[in-house]
């Protein structure tokens, strides 16, 4: 890249409705120069998300859509929530523990632009409940995936998984711990892919452009 020229950096809006663990490691990520996004807006779905306050705190726009406040119209709150959107002009949608299910049409809008983090290696366990559903599975391997978003939830193309092994005595709590900091490792990483424009969908599948294949084995127990 030659000296002087400025790169367009995308801009993120990151969707929450808690405490915004994820949108703080993506806004760590991008507060380095060289990482090609920027995180543009917070936006919460309940007022009293701690996460407002964290994203506040880091200099970061905060919006609120309140869903109480259009009832059981839900084709009311997202053309709310995508005029916020329009109005910060994002380019590509991170869901943070967003806890609202999002209609076909509004996702339809984001087709290819918006990400979302499920802890728990997907296709298994989808939905909730994912650590204590994997002890209760006696799985020996658990993690983390980012996945596109589709309407179906927990079904789109995957783009990126991280794995911790299942310990011996491990609750959901202390195995939820571990899959969080893997979680923080590869979001900010698959967000920079997708803003880099490396991201393809082939035949429902990622394609990432220019990365090498990860080698090694995980083996539980060792052996």
């Amino acid at each position: 890249m030659a000296k002087g020229i400025a790169v367009s950096k995308k801009r993120v809006a990151i969707l929450i409705s808690g405490r915004g663990s994820n949108m703080e490691a993506l806004i760590a990520a991008a507060a380095q120069e060289s990482y090609p996004a920027q995180i543009a807006l917070v936006l919460s779905n309940r007022p009293g998300a701690p996460g407002l306050r964290r994203a506040a705190a880091a200099g970061i726009a905060t919006e609120i859509v309140d869903p109480t406040l259009y009832g059981n119209d839900r084709e009311r709150f997202e053309r709310a929530l995508q005029t916020k959107l329009e109005a910060y002009r994002i380019d590509l949608v991170c869901l943070a523990g967003f806890m609202r299910l999002l209609s076909p049409s509004f996702v339809g809008q984001w087709h290819g632009r918006m990400l979302n983090i499920h802890p728990a290696l997907l296709p298994a366990f989808k939905g909730l409940d994912t650590h204590a559903r994997a002890l209760a599975a006696g799985v020996k391997i658990h993690g983390a995936t980012v996945h596109m978003v589709v309407p179906e939830v927990d079904c789109g193309p995957i783009l990126a998984q991280a794995a911790v092994a299942v310990r011996e005595g491990d609750t959901a709590d202390t195995l939820a711990a571990r899959v969080l900091e893997a979680e923080h490792r590869i979001y900010p990483a698959a967000l920079k892919f997708l803003a880099e424009g490396r991201v393809r969908v082939v035949d429902g599948r990622c394609r990432i452009d220019g990365r090498a294949d990860a080698d090694g084995l995980l083996f539980v127990p060792n052996i």
